[in-house]
Order: structure tokens, then C-alpha cells, then sequence
């Protein structure tokens, strides 16, 4: 890849044998290049990590270390399924 660096911000041109890679790749899953980006940018998007471990971690044992009153897990099953069909 390579950059054009008389704009700003620069601009990214694909070199035409990259280019014709990606367009063969595309083919072959019989799916178009912009299909084909598309679903490999989404697929690169969920493997990347979104943040830090260590406040990831952080975060949990702070919510670990709270104690919260719950219910019973039946009772609010049947509070729930009494809110959806309005019965007492």
C-alpha cells in the first residue's frame, strides 16, 4: 500500500496487484469487493479488542464486590410473565 502524501489527510491507493487479489477472493466467495469489505471489516471489528484488559478487569471486581437484595428466581418469572399478560 502505498500513501499520496500532497493531501491532507493523506490518502491510501491499494496497489492494482493487491487490488485484483482482493477482487479474486471476492469471486471466488461469489460475493462483490464492496460485500466482500464490508464483511471482512465487520469480521476484524469483533475479533479486535475494544479496551483496555485492566480496566475491563477493574470493572468487574468492582461489580463483583457489590450485594444487591434479589428475588426468588421463580417469583420474579411469575412477576414478569403477570407484567406481560396484566394479571394480578
Amino acid at each position: 500500500m502505498t500513501v499520496v502524501s500532497n493531501t491532507s489527510p493523506p490518502i491510501f491507493a491499494i496497489s492494482l496487484i493487491s487490488l485484483d487479489e482482493i477482487q479474486r477472493i471476492a469471486e471466488l466467495k461469489q460475493m462483490t469487493v464492496a460485500e466482500w469489505v464490508r464483511q471482512t471489516l465487520r469480521a476484524a471489528r469483533k475479533v479486535e479488542s475494544s479496551g483496555d484488559p485492566t480496566s475491563k478487569l477493574a470493572a468487574i471486581r468492582a461489580a463483583a464486590r457489590n450485594s444487591f437484595p434479589t428475588a426468588d428466581v421463580d417469583a420474579m418469572m411469575d412477576q414478569i410473565e403477570a407484567g406481560y399478560t396484566g394479571r394480578q
